[in-house]
């Protein structure tokens, strides 16, 4: 049976990884050394890469907080594609914080959703130290709200570099445990970080997300794209 996919619905929603690509905190920043180029007289163009898994548009999986819950490569294929997205405006600067009474008013909508995607506005930001140390930060009430509230939620996304912040420490661990799960057993919903929701668009039915195939990881790159009605 042929698979009928228009290109021209697709709408990507992720960063390139390049030399500026902003990471979470303190970490390490992405480095791109050239090992043969074309223009130095050898055949051909290769390159290495030295980075963080959590780097740029990425997303964290359930081992990341637990040794106990699944990793990358316990994640059937089919998790990994989402058809009921929402989109949730919830502007925030510089150590802004989101809270339970925020996500209320779409409670509605949430009840459905798959996939949620929290657009801060803060991507403007991108890639200051502000942006890696300072952004807006999810509490740890708001994610258990989320669970109780969105029973079919199985990702959330963020502009920000972290639905979790360097400024809020506590609230990071929280969020993050909430959200990924500690026992093996525990619901898990997908987070992820650095995502280009200013591309987000009107009438995105669909999202899937491609992860970079490394095996057992806890987190990483990944490709998100929206697919138009």
């Amino acid at each position: 049976m042929a698979l009928a996919l228009d290109p021209k619905r697709f709408v990507a929603l992720h960063h390139p990884l390049d030399e500026r690509t902003p990471t979470y905190g303190d970490a390490p920043g992405v480095v791109l050394t050239p090992r043969k180029l074309i223009r130095r007289g050898e055949a051909s163009n290769s390159h290495l890469v030295s980075m963080p898994l959590h780097a740029g548009t990425h997303v964290d999986l359930p081992r990341h907080f637990s040794d106990e819950q699944p990793s990358l490569s316990e994640i059937a294929p089919g998790e990994w594609l989402f058809t009921r997205p929402l989109l949730v405006d919830l502007p925030r600067g510089e150590t802004g914080v989101i809270e339970a009474r925020d996500f209320e008013p779409h409670a509605r909508a949430l009840a459905e959703a798959d996939f949620l995607a929290v657009r801060t506005g803060f991507q403007s930001a991108r890639p200051s130290e502000a942006f890696r140390k300072r952004g807006p930060a999810v509490t740890g009430a708001a994610a258990r709200w989320l669970l109780e509230s969105a029973p079919e939620l199985r990702a959330v996304a963020t502009d920000a570099v972290s639905g979790a912040s360097p400024a809020r420490p506590d609230d990071a661990v929280e969020w993050h445990r909430v959200m990924l799960g500690t026992k093996r057993g525990d619901r898990y919903v997908f987070l992820l970080e650095d995502v280009d929701l200013a591309a987000w668009r009107d009438g995105i039915a669909a999202v899937f997300v491609v992860p970079l195939a490394v095996r057992d990881a806890d987190g990483v790159p990944c490709s998100v794209f929206g697919v138009l009605a």
